[in-house]
């Protein structure tokens, strides 16, 4: 009498069980080894992977993004890209979004984004989280940067009640 557990991944372009590849859309997936490799650990450096995505930080904290010339700086009536966390909706001011929770940032691109809102013209922005996992998995990192700045972000996952329940914790 043994559970399981199914994670069930959907397409950012289709919001269904389709593999991104076989729908016309254009979809740029950054996915965690290209932002471990490149040591990266922030949105607005993620996205510099992207062809036709440019970011802004106003105030050293706020952070905007333009998907094809169209942005979303401008106030909540404008039309532009959205933001989303699994799939779900991001309102409101970004603040400094740190990656070391997150699997992969997909990008759709073009007026197919719209399945996310009338304001996701231009395209919407699926930053994916690491999911728990059924096997006991411990992360570290430290990052030590210029101006003699330092991060350390650490992550634990893991089964509770004989895999029928399981959890992720991650910090910065």
């Amino acid at each position: 009498s043994g559970g399981s557990v199914v994670l069930v991944v959907v397409s950012t372009a289709s919001r269904v069980d389709v593999p991104d590849s076989e729908l016309p859309v254009q979809v740029s997936s950054i996915p965690q080894q290209v932002l471990e490799v490149q040591g990266v650990n922030d949105m607005v450096t993620a996205l510099r992977n992207v062809s036709g995505v440019s970011d802004t930080v106003r105030y050293g904290m706020y952070e905007y993004y333009t998907i094809r010339g169209f942005n979303n700086d401008i106030g909540p009536e404008t039309f532009g890209n959205v933001v989303l966390v699994d799939g779900l909706r991001l309102e409101g001011n970004r603040t400094s979004t740190q990656l070391h929770n997150v699997e992969q940032i997909d990008v759709l691109k073009g007026p197919s984004s719209i399945l996310y809102g009338g304001q996701a013209l231009a395209g919407a922005i699926n930053i994916i989280r690491k999911k728990p996992q059924a096997e006991r998995l411990y992360e570290m990192m430290y990052l030590w940067g210029r101006f003699n700045t330092h991060q350390v972000a650490g992550g634990a996952t893991g089964p509770i009640a004989e895999n029928r329940l399981l959890y992720r914790l991650d910090m910065s």
